[in-house]
């Protein structure tokens, strides 16, 4: 018998059939470069994202007791993020989430208005990270119940998990010098040990540099670049997630 998200909560005392998953997926491309990051470095950012959501989802979380989120991958699977417990909700308006320094951040790394953003008041949903779950964070992958793009259901579906990591495949690890690609947006959310890295790659070597802040700058001699001074075209490469 194969093990599921519900076999996952219940062994550890969680209802799922009161618990909303959902799977995140940003369209916009400079949140999406940066997604990953703002989960593990600026969560409370990452949380405004999921905080605020359409009419439709607003109901299910409403009635939801927990959240399940979940960061999708291809082939319609998703990795796990963290459980949170659903604390209550109220409502605000436009003009008030867009004050709210956390959203600021969102849409300063990217967010674009949505149809529900556009409306005139929204709720605002308490969800708070519940830590006995968050060293399973990048280790749990699930495969979505079709269709996909139905990115909201009950945990209680047929979600089996699919793989469980021994580390979380959610950290990103700094490759061959001649495989990175950095925009400026994702260095400044990288950690330090990677800024010192990467600053040892542009000292050792010979290609010069543009300026990106945090002490230290994109090297763009070689590659392609977009026109903007730090941005380098040529990806990371990717970590097998299984």
């Amino acid at each position: 018998m194969n093990l599921t998200l519900s076999d996952f909560l219940i062994k550890n005392g969680i209802d799922p059939g009161t618990t909303l998953a959902l799977r995140h997926s940003p369209t916009e491309r400079l949140l999406a470069e940066v997604f990953t990051k703002l989960i593990e470095r600026e969560h409370n950012v990452f949380n405004i994202y999921q905080s605020v959501q359409t009419p439709k989802v607003e109901k299910q979380m409403a009635a939801a007791k927990h959240v399940a989120a979940f960061y999708a991958l291809p082939k319609e699977r998703a990795v796990f993020i963290g459980l949170y417990e659903q604390r209550g909700d109220r409502t605000i308006t436009k003009a008030e989430l867009e004050v709210m320094p956390s959203y600021r951040a969102l849409v300063a790394r990217g967010l674009g208005e949505s149809p529900e953003e556009a409306r005139k008041t929204m709720l605002l949903f308490d969800l708070q990270e519940i830590q006995v779950f968050a060293g399973y964070q990048g280790r749990i992958v699930v495969q979505w119940p079709k269709p996909p793009v139905q990115w909201s259901r009950w945990a209680d579906r047929d979600f089996p998990i699919t793989a469980i990591h021994e580390e979380n495949m959610l950290h990103e690890r700094i490759g061959a010098w001649d495989q990175i690609s950095l925009t400026c947006a994702v260095i400044k959310l990288c950690p330090q040990s990677w800024i010192n890295t990467l600053s040892g790659i542009a000292a050792s070597t010979s290609f010069s540099t543009a300026p990106c802040g945090r002490g230290m700058s994109v090297p763009p001699t070689g590659w392609r670049t977009s026109g903007n001074a730090g941005h380098a075209t040529r990806r990371l490469a990717e970590t097998p997630v299984s």
